[in-house]
């Protein structure tokens, strides 16, 4: 969540900056680039953090059957057990 909320504020921070470099500040160039940058690294972080899930996944799938223990389910989103149940 934290980092969809860092994503998030810099989004609009670069959304601010993108209209005013429109405008002639060439000076924001930069930040924006490096705000991009930092919203691709959290984007790789989040799809890395949701493959390792559904690998995860995938291993209680394989070690439990299709009915997990209530005390593994307790950890799993909605999501997640949904896509256990596809497997």
């Amino acid at each position: 969540r934290q980092a969809l909320e860092e994503m998030r504020a810099l989004y609009e921070r670069n959304q601010a900056d993108v209209s005013e470099a429109k405008s002639g500040r060439t000076d924001l160039i930069f930040l924006i680039r490096f705000r991009h940058c930092c919203l691709l690294r959290n984007q790789r972080c989040l799809l890395a953090y949701l493959y390792d899930r559904l690998l995860r996944i995938r291993a209680l799938r394989w070690e439990y059957g299709s009915v997990l223990p209530n005390s593994i389910q307790f950890h799993m989103a909605a999501e997640e057990v949904s896509v256990l149940q596809k497997f």
